[in-house]
């Protein structure tokens, strides 16, 4: 098995509380049926910002880092299938799927 690193970019936070309730109780529907492949449920970011060489880069709002998560997978391929039913999908937001390497 890998370890893959999930980056969630972006995503619309509801204001109404009960849109909110559902789309939390979506995600726990997601996380759940992952079930020991999460190595790290990770968690919701915040404030953030690029920076680089030259400094604090722009960030586009919809790709600014909204959250994180490990799992475990057997394959690329396997993590995409299992990233394809996260919530963050239909809330106009990505996920950035990167497998961690063991370094030389």
């Amino acid at each position: 098995m890998s370890k893959f690193l999930l980056a969630f970019h972006g995503g619309k936070m509801p204001d109404d509380p009960k849109v909110m309730q559902q789309i939390m109780s979506k995600w726990e529907l997601w996380m759940n049926s992952l079930g020991e492949d999460v190595i790290d449920p990770g968690s919701i970011v915040g404030n953030n910002q690029s920076v680089s060489a030259s400094g604090n880069q722009k960030v586009a709002e919809n790709y600014k880092l909204s959250g994180y998560m490990l799992i475990s997978s057997r394959s690329m391929s396997t993590a995409l299938d299992a990233v394809n039913r996260c919530p963050i999908l239909v809330n106009q937001g990505t996920i950035e799927v990167a497998e961690l390497m063991t370094p030389p």
